[in-house]
């Protein structure tokens, strides 16, 4: 629960004159009182200082959202736009923001990126902050209870998975992925692509961008075509060698001897679920040794 603190006086020169705000603070309910000790020490005022002026405290509890469906904000990637927001003073954070696009006709409201969300988190609390302590002066309200666009637009986005071919720094073909909050309607009209390129853009990535997702055909060719590369046998063959440094550099700086690494491998095998399989490797080795054995004889 957040508190706004305003602060008001009747300075004796100014007598017949309505109160004189000098100032405003949203605090936790833990932290009034220190907030209201701050603000007199930071008081530096001959009258305040002689004590010939108080200063009165208006406390009231605030709303838990601040909500605006038409706030103007400049992207950098798509320039000027309208935007809807819902921002949680518990949270300290615009928990959902939409972004108004398409053209004068058909007009579509669509979830930002996490990069829009906060660039547009940072102007808010960095560059609009009266408009978290007075939001009547903005296009603002306040409520307790979170607008049904909101919860409705939030409980319906799905994350679909997306691809995009481009070129990274060095200029070398590669693949960006991300997974784009979108709405089902959103996804038929193919924005999730849109915003996976506009993603990649924002990460560095160079064009021409060709993004695919989970359903197309091309995401169905990558393991056969990594096959007929041999891109993916080397990709294994390479990540094992590595994992076993990894384990060898490990049992070096932990000092573990072979019985100890034993412990250590038969727990990993039992936390697994895979003794079964470890078992008829076992039994294998064994035959095998013993047959060994016989033919030594």
């Amino acid at each position: 629960m957040r508190f706004k603190i305003s602060i008001t006086a009747q300075f004796p020169s100014l007598a017949g004159s309505a109160p004189f705000p000098l100032g405003t603070a949203i605090v936790t309910a833990e932290n009034v009182e220190a907030a209201k000790a701050k603000a007199l020490a930071e008081l530096s005022t001959d009258e305040f200082v002689d004590g010939k002026a108080s200063p009165d405290f208006t406390i009231i509890e605030m709303p838990r959202f601040l909500i605006s469906e038409n706030w103007n904000h400049f992207f950098e990637k798509l320039g000027q736009r309208i935007v809807r927001f819902v921002y949680d003073h518990e949270t300290e954070c615009v928990e959902h923001l939409d972004i108004l696009g398409g053209d004068e006709w058909t007009q579509v409201w669509h979830p930002a990126t996490e990069i829009q969300r906060q660039d547009f988190q940072d102007s808010l609390v960095n560059a609009n902050e009266g408009c978290l302590v007075n939001p009547q002066d903005y296009t603002c309200e306040e409520s307790n209870s979170c607008p049904s666009w909101a919860t409705r637009v939030s409980a319906n986005l799905i994350y679909p998975k997306v691809a995009v071919l481009c070129s990274n720094s060095n200029g070398e073909p590669e693949l960006y992925t991300c997974s784009p909050a979108v709405t089902k309607e959103s996804y038929d009209e193919g924005l999730h692509y849109s915003i996976a390129k506009s993603n990649a853009e924002d990460e560095g990535y160079e064009g021409p961008y060709l993004a695919f997702d989970d359903k197309d055909q091309a995401a169905k060719q990558l393991v056969s075509t990594a096959d007929w590369m041999g891109t993916r046998e080397k990709a294994s063959e390479a990540s094992e060698v590595a994992s076993e440094r990894q384990w060898n550099a490990v049992c070096s700086d932990q000092g573990w001897n072979d019985a100890t690494q034993i412990i250590h491998l038969i727990g990993f095998i039992r936390g697994k679920g895979l003794f079964s399989e470890f078992a008829a490797y076992a039994e294998k080795a064994a035959d095998e040794e013993n047959e060994e054995s016989i033919l030594d004889m």
